[in-house]
């Protein structure tokens, strides 16, 4: 039986599925969406806007770090050239 407030397995699962075809996440990243729905009371709306939040967060940092996630997360020599 499931305790008022609490949320049963199959919604947060079946939420996470949503979440992961919102975001276009693969499997691998179940884990993480399930945490953060279950963080958010199995809310879609509030856990997108975690998720998005969190990917502004990241993308500030990268942009401010001159890192690229393409790139090992190494800094980038702006001044290199490639090909010579």
């Amino acid at each position: 039986m499931i305790e008022d407030g609490a949320v049963s397995l199959e919604s947060l699962v079946e939420n996470c599925h949503k979440l992961l075809e919102k975001f276009h996440y693969s499997w691998e990243m179940m884990p993480l969406v399930l945490v953060i729905l279950n963080y958010a009371g199995s809310d879609l709306e509030e856990a997108s806007r975690k998720i998005d939040e969190g990917k502004m967060i990241i993308n500030e940092y990268a942009r401010k770090h001159n890192l690229n996630i393409f790139d090992g997360h190494e800094l980038r020599n702006s001044t290199r050239q490639y090909g010579l």
